[in-house]
């Protein structure tokens, strides 16, 4: 009986071992088995982002028009809401004062003068008398005194005059540049004072544009082929004139000033968004994976499939991809293909 049972174990145990080495040979062969896959080449999928953020139009110049003498405002030619040409002529103070000013100084200008004239030739033939031993050094040098002081005596006389001159130019209060009168504040037969506010006018034909980007907004606005101006239906073309070196503590934003390319007249402070398209496509959120903690995208190669990390990726946007436009990029069993494990392109024929 004893010897029937250690027959009957070796034959009951060959058909398990027998069993045991089919389903191993089997996994193993499915181990080896390609992944099967689709792909899409880079160049299909690359896309072209749309940035945009707001911005609005400025002028150049706004600017309060100023009294620089005394006096009382004659005549007020301009009113809010007028449009005005450079050189238009806005205010006229009474200049009687600055006049009779003006030819005093002139007067005592044209007196020094004779002055000196009298005294230069009173010197010229004391220098001649001099030289003969005909008069003492002392009657000489007196002369020669009186000559040089007169001379030094016209030069604030002249400036005197200038002044009185420049004094009668202001009593005319001309547009510096074209513009709008957004306020009127002077009065007809108000009495200014020196530096008190006429006009408060608004430069219409330079205007900019103004916008708070981002230090990463700023470098891609840089690079985009073309940068617009968005209001409505309406677009305008758009060109960086300057970034603010400064940073915004509080936005961590850069102010950056535009040229705006428009024939029609933009009113300052009309809000819109400045658009710009990346220059280069990026690849799709929805193709970028993280494997390892780090982020990138499954792609085949030498019918095999590899993880290409993409460094500057963030989670949940486009990235840029340095590879070949014909790159094939996994889509099917994107998230179970393994390093270097061997696949089968299903699709391989159609992509072609």
């Amino acid at each position: 009986m004893t010897r029937m049972k250690n027959t009957l174990i070796p034959l009951i145990t060959l058909p398990l071992l027998l069993t045991s080495f089919a389903l191993q040979a089997t996994s193993s062969t499915g181990d080896n088995k390609p992944l099967a896959v689709s792909t899409q080449p880079l160049s299909s999928l690359l896309i072209k982002t749309i940035h945009s953020s707001p911005a609005t139009v400025i002028s150049l110049n706004h600017t309060t028009l100023s009294a620089q003498i005394n006096g009382l405002a004659l005549h007020v030619y301009a009113e809010a809401g007028d449009y005005i040409k450079k050189g238009m002529l806005l205010v006229e103070i009474d200049c009687r004062d600055y006049d009779i000013a003006y030819k005093q100084a002139t007067a005592a200008l044209h007196a020094s003068n004779i002055t000196i004239q009298h005294t230069k030739k009173q010197f010229l033939r004391n220098q001649r008398l001099f030289k003969s031993n005909t008069i003492p050094r002392t009657l000489y040098e007196e002369t020669e005194t009186a000559f040089l002081a007169a001379k030094a005596a016209i030069e604030p006389q002249r400036y005197t005059q200038k002044s009185a001159a420049l004094a009668q130019t202001r009593c005319k209060i001309y547009a510096p540049f074209n513009g709008q009168i957004t306020q009127r504040i002077v009065q007809q037969g108000q009495l200014l004072a020196a530096g008190s506010p006429l006009f408060k006018l608004l430069q219409t034909d330079k205007v900019e544009l103004k916008a708070e980007l981002s230090a990463a907004e700023v470098s891609e606005a840089k690079k985009a082929k073309e940068l617009r101006f968005v209001v409505g239906d309406h677009h305008y073309k758009a060109t960086i004139r300057a970034v603010i070196q400064q940073l915004d503590t509080a936005t961590r934003t850069q102010e950056v000033r535009l040229h705006i390319a428009s024939k029609t007249r933009l009113s300052i402070g009309l809000s819109g968004r400045l658009q710009w398209q990346d220059k280069v496509g990026k690849l799709p959120s929805e193709y970028i994976m993280r494997r390892d903690g780090a982020l990138g995208v499954m792609i085949v190669k030498n019918k095999k499939a590899y993880f290409h990390p993409l460094p500057n990726a963030i989670e949940g946007q486009a990235a840029a991809i340095h590879l070949p436009r014909n790159t094939p990029v996994i889509e099917k069993n994107r998230y179970r293909a393994k390093q270097g494990q061997m696949v089968h392109i299903e699709n391989a024929e159609s992509v072609q």
